[in-house]
């Protein structure tokens, strides 16, 4: 992934998206890896909207786009591969 330098040896990384909805609250980082504080600098709470009209890179890639059906409780009846790039 471009930019994205977590160390040697190189790694591939395979995610999995899960929704899950909850009245909100403070995020914490315990249970994270090593990896994971060093490579994620700040977690928030995004509208669809900020996700939308946000300059910063988001993963995964059009996420903003895949939203609505998912907020609105309609599902894909499979799971969605995302491309990376």
């Amino acid at each position: 992934m471009p930019g994205l330098d977590v160390g040697d040896p190189p790694r591939l990384f395979q995610e999995t998206f899960i929704v899950a909805r909850c009245a909100g609250g403070d995020l914490v980082r315990d249970g994270w890896t090593e990896l994971e504080h060093r490579f994620m600098d700040d977690a928030r709470w995004w509208t669809l909207a900020q996700i939308a009209a946000s300059a910063e890179t988001i993963y995964p890639k059009g996420l903003a786009g895949l939203l609505p059906e998912v907020l609105a409780g309609r599902w894909p009846g499979e799971p969605v591969a995302i491309a990376w790039e």
